[in-house]
Parts: structure tokens; sequence; C-alpha cells
């Protein structure tokens, strides 16, 4: 802003730290009446600017007074990244990120938000600065729900000067991987099995707690010995033979099975 008499034409400069001056190309300001404020408008402003001012060009037309000339920072709100790209990710896995946010002339609160719940942000909102400056903002995606190519968006905003910036998220999200562990103490010595109840130490849930159903199928020797519909173990006859052990998975954790080979004998 500035006050002032006048009689020819008015630029507008910019800068990013006072000292070195570029002209607004395309700029229109409003001249003012003497000792009334008067406004630019068309300011085309360089994205690293942060500093304007009003200057009158060198001509030889009559004379020039500017006085009270105010050297203001711009209003802006910026983000370093405008997407952050994960790997392949599985749900509720944690997932840290960090994004930068530079800002001039805010009137604040400054609310960072995202409307979905498996985010998770270490900075929710911050307050006025007339200045510029700086704020890291780190968070979590913790994924909760769907399969496939995902995205969220960080949205952070400044409704007092209607200024607003995005962060968004991006990864593809898969269910997470579970085992089945049968450790070797837990089986027969030599895997030689020659009681019903030699296999009763077998795991009953996987790594993370879901059930393990049995079964010897049609050509993993079921002729030599099986599960009952109980779950119960049946030996007939001597003879190698393969347990499956499997679990079908859930909205988290992908399907597992695995094999195991022993031998019956009924000596």
């Amino acid at each position: 802003y500035w006050t002032g008499n006048y009689r020819g034409t008015l630029n507008a400069q910019w800068s990013t730290d006072k000292e070195n001056w570029k002209n607004v190309e395309g700029s229109t300001v409003t001249p003012p009446k003497s000792s009334e404020w008067a406004t630019a408008s068309n300011i085309k402003l360089d994205p690293t600017a942060k500093y304007i001012k009003i200057i009158r060009p060198a001509d030889n037309e009559g004379y020039h007074y500017i006085t009270n000339v105010r050297v203001l920072p711009l209003q802006y709100i910026k983000t370093d990244k405008e997407t952050i790209n994960f790997t392949k990710i599985p749900l509720g896995s944690t997932n840290d990120f960090d994004f930068t946010i530079s800002y001039a002339g805010i009137k604040g609160p400054v609310t960072i938000t995202c409307p979905d719940n498996d985010v998770k942000l270490q900075t929710t909102t911050f307050g006025n600065c007339n200045e510029f400056g700086e704020i890291i903002i780190q968070g979590q995606w913790i994924p909760n729900k769907g399969q496939g190519t995902q995205t969220r968006t960080i949205t952070i905003a400044d409704e007092k000067a209607n200024m607003t910036a995005t962060v968004v998220l991006s990864s593809e999200v898969t269910r997470r991987e579970q085992k089945i562990i049968w450790n070797d103490e837990d089986k027969p010595a030599g895997n030689i099995v020659t009681e019903n109840t030699d296999l009763d130490k077998r795991p009953l849930t996987t790594n993370v707690g879901l059930p393990v159903s049995y079964s010897v199928k049609e050509g993993d020797g079921n002729e030599n010995a099986y599960f009952d519909e109980d779950g119960m173990f049946i030996i007939i006859k001597e003879g190698e033979f393969t347990v499956t052990a499997y679990n079908g998975g859930n909205d988290l954790y992908l399907p597992v099975e695995a094999k195991f080979t022993f031998k019956a004998s009924t000596a």
C-alpha cells in the first residue's frame, strides 16, 4: 500500500529478500488521490516471491511523489510435496511420512486435516504468522480398508485467508502375509507317527492368531492316514502322508497354506 501524489505510471516489483527486485509483468496500478490508500491488481508473481512493492519508472513527464510505501509479505500456503508415493504396503502396517508447509501472511488458524481415520497427523493446527516461515508435518498412514491402489488427501487450509494446499498419499494396498509355524520339537521324533495322538501338538492358529485347519488330501497319502470331520488324526496303515495346514485369511490377512510330510508306522 502507499499514499502520494503523482503523474505518470506506476509499476509493481517482487523480491524474495527485499534487496533484489524484479518487475511484475502485466501489473496494473489504481492511482491514488492525495493521502488516500491505493491498490495494485493483476499482480502475477513468481512462485518464489515473498514481497511486493510499488515503484515509479524513470521518465521525463513532470513529477512523481510517492510516500509511505509499505513492503508486506505475500499471503500463501505451499507444500514441498504434492504427492507422497509409497511402494506396496500391507493393510494394518504403519507407514511414516512428512512434508513441509511454507507460508506467509496467513491469518490463521491453519488446519491440517484428512477425512480418513487411518491417517494420523502429529500436528493438526498452527496459529497466526504475519511473516513467512515453515513447519514440518509428520504423520502415519495405517491403511485399514480395501485393497488395490488407494489415495488419501491431506488438506492444509486457512479459512480466514481463503487459502488451501493439498498433499496426496498414494500406494497399492495389499492384505498382510501370515505364517503357519510348526516347530520341530512339537513334531514326533523323526517325523514318524505311531499313535493317533502324535500330531496333537500341531499349531491350532497362525502366527497372527487365525484358526488353522488340517487335512490329508487325495494323492498325499490319505490312504495311510487322515483327519476325520472332528479334526481327529487317524492312522490307517504304514506309509508316507502329507498334512496340509490352511487358513483362508480375512479382510486383513492373505490365505496361507503349509505342507508337512510324515511317515505312519504301525510297528
